[in-house]
């Protein structure tokens, strides 16, 4: 199956989210093991602060408090979706591109 590099980055980032609260769900799973919050951390290759984090955003909601507050945060895109398929297009189709060319 062939897909666009530009699908399959859209694909990415719809899963990133769920990749991000399974990572969470895991540390907590550490904690029902028996694992103290410094040796979870450790093994998670996380921060305390974020770990107790998490450890209270569980405690505070539980499994849907994991998910991320925000909904499609950030800046509006200044392109429109025609617009981003062209600039897809040219940066597939050229080899060397400088920011001002495109």
């Amino acid at each position: 199956m062939c897909v666009k590099k530009s699908r399959l980055n859209k694909i990415i980032s719809r899963h990133q989210q769920e990749a991000d609260v399974l990572k969470k769900l895991i540390f907590i799973r550490f904690l029902y093991n028996g694992k103290t919050v410094d040796e979870a951390v450790e093994l998670m290759e996380i921060s305390l602060s974020t770990g107790h984090r998490w450890l209270d955003e569980w405690n505070e909601g539980g499994y849907e408090n994991l998910y991320p507050k925000y909904k499609n945060g950030g800046r509006k895109a200044k392109l429109t979706e025609e617009e981003f398929k062209k600039l897809d297009e040219i940066m597939i189709n050229e080899s060397f591109l400088s920011t001002r060319k495109i």
